[in-house]
This record gives C-alpha cells, sequence and structure tokens, in this order.
C-alpha cells in the first residue's frame, strides 16, 4: 500500500497541498502505482512533534509490512 502526507506550513505557503499531490500522482505514475490512502494536515509547522501531528501520527500508523510513505519533499515530515 502507498500512503501519502501533505502538510503547508502557512495557508499563504508555496507548497500548497494541491502542489504536493500533484508532485506525488506525478511519482506515482512515473513508479507504475496507486496512492492508495491520502492524509493532509491542517497548517502546522515541520518542528512540530507528531504528537500534536494528527494526520501523520495517523499516516504512519496505518503503514504496514512493506507499505510505503510518500511526500513531496522530505521536509514535508520534518525540520
Amino acid at each position: 500500500m502507498y500512503i501519502a502526507y501533505l502538510r503547508q506550513s502557512t495557508n499563504r505557503q508555496v507548497n500548497s497541498s494541491e502542489r504536493q499531490r500533484v508532485e506525488i500522482e506525478k511519482y506515482a505514475a512515473q513508479q507504475g502505482v496507486v496512492i492508495d490512502r491520502y492524509y493532509e494536515e491542517a497548517p502546522i509547522s515541520g518542528s512540530t512533534p507528531v504528537s500534536e501531528r494528527p494526520a501523520l501520527a495517523e499516516a504512519l500508523f496505518a503503514l504496514g509490512k512493506d507499505d510505503s510513505l510518500v511526500v513531496a519533499d522530505l521536509t514535508r515530515l520534518s525540520r
């Protein structure tokens, strides 16, 4: 299973959720895979702990053996 995680730092950020989704879909098409689930975080800082980022926590708990977490950029996970 492929799980995608989307995070915006602020509402004005250039790397919007829509842009991240497009980048992830492009990657998936190139790899010949399908994104099974998307988890989208409300605008929040990348330095916020996982315990305070419900969408990331859900995405991580949803991962099983051999599953993959896909992000548009590593900075979407943390700083």
